[in-house]
């Protein structure tokens, strides 16, 4: 995901599109859902990432344990896109496409990093 989003930036291929017109907030809330639903990754990271985090939470707590996870992830997911759409809503007339690359390629750098720290990390 992490170089997919450098090269991305990289390429010129990740933009900052202002709608002039408004949008419904009930259109712009299924679009979400359908992107969501739609984003490979979301499956990924449940198959490969989720699945260890709710096999401990099980050995922890059991079911329960699992339930907590499981609450507790999508209230953080909840939280931190909200958090995401309200400050991009706020602020994308404010960001230049240059610097906006330059902050999804950064990003991209980080995960790049989590996830060459995660491989070095479960070979050793």
């Amino acid at each position: 995901m992490g170089a997919d989003m450098i090269g991305g930036a990289l390429k010129n291929k990740v933009k900052i599109e202002v709608d002039a017109g408004k949008t419904k907030t009930r259109n712009m809330f299924y679009s979400g859902l359908a992107i969501s639903a739609a984003n490979p990754y979301f499956l990924f990271w449940w198959a490969v990432i989720g699945l260890g985090f709710l096999l401990q939470a099980h050995e922890v707590a059991g079911m329960p344990g699992l339930a907590a996870f499981y609450c507790g992830h999508i209230l953080a997911d909840f939280s931190w896109y909200g958090f995401v759409s309200v400050s991009v809503g706020k602020t994308r007339r404010l960001i230049k496409d240059g610097l906006y690359r330059f902050i999804i390629a950064a990003l991209g750098c980080v995960l790049l990093f989590f996830g060459c720290s995660f491989i070095y990390r479960a070979i050793l």
